[in-house]
């Protein structure tokens, strides 16, 4: 079948993502309309795009589309939590609020990405923790909003790489990132141009998060890296900065500075940045 343009709306010929989607072929692009869509969505076609009607604006406040739901990961975890959930490759979401409104002091992910080479443009996360899980492969952010109040952009074996984004905290004591991997493979957390309490904590016993060239907004603890647990081994975890303002203090010994910044494409395929 050939690709095909899906309008969504109240008064669209599909009134839910839902009911597009269940027609859907790799190549679709969702035009979505103005309106809060209630429901939870899970992207297993590659190449599918979500455009909201705002774009191409590169301002999330003026996004008028919001996809909600309010499960939580008590429910099964946050990939069954999440309100986007992506098993796909090379899926696009343009200028699209994603919620979950599962309440204070639950895990409640947002979004959760497996696919490789998935993008997300000016679109706006909010929940209260694991708000942006970057579960596996590679994901890529620019000129999102994330807010959470506990660990906000956390991952395991994915790749992620958020450019000009801002990342809010709901409280002022909270973790911005949670990253671990099971094994020395080179994967991690890469925030560029930010702007951000502590930069991180390490998730497991191997651990790669990165801050360059961004705003920490002067609410950045001294220490600025945090651990899991009091007695967690720390060998393994890379914590590193460059060229960062309004963040100044004392850090942890495990963190280090950079003398260059890393370079994107060192990180995610070109793909990755359509």
């Amino acid at each position: 079948l050939d690709a095909a343009a899906l309008h969504v709306g109240a008064d669209k010929l599909y009134p839910t993502l839902t009911a597009a989607y269940n027609t859907a072929v790799p190549s679709d692009i969702f035009y979505v309309f103005p309106g809060t869509y209630n429901e939870q969505i899970v992207i297993a076609i590659d190449n599918i795009t979500f455009q909201g009607s705002s774009h191409p604006s590169l301002n999330t406040a003026e996004n008028n589309a919001t996809i909600t739901n309010a499960v939580t990961a008590s429910d099964g975890g946050n990939d069954a939590s999440s309100t986007l959930l992506v098993t796909a490759s090379n899926f696009k979401l343009y200028n699209i609020n994603v919620e979950n409104t599962g309440g204070q002091d639950n895990h409640a992910a947002v979004l959760s990405s497996l696919g490789s080479n998935n993008g997300f443009y000016a679109c706006s996360f909010k929940s209260w923790q694991n708000t942006v899980y970057a579960h596996k492969e590679s994901e890529f952010f620019s000129r999102c909003y994330i807010e959470g109040a506990v660990d906000s952009v956390v991952g395991i074996t994915g790749q992620a790489w958020l450019q000009g984004c801002t990342l809010a905290a709901l409280r002022a004591k909270g973790w911005i990132t949670a990253q671990g991997w099971a094994s020395s493979d080179s994967t991690g957390l890469f925030n560029e141009r930010e702007h951000v309490q502590y930069l991180g904590r390490s998730w497991g016993d191997y651990v790669r998060a990165v801050f360059q060239n961004s705003d920490l907004g002067g609410i950045t603890a001294a220490a600025g890296w945090d651990s899991m647990t009091d007695d967690q081994v720390t060998t393994n975890v890379l914590f590193e900065e460059y060229n960062n303002k309004n963040g100044a203090g004392a850090r942890v010994s495990r963190a280090k500075k950079l003398t260059a910044p890393q370079l994107i494409s060192s990180i995610l395929c070109s793909t990755s940045l359509n």
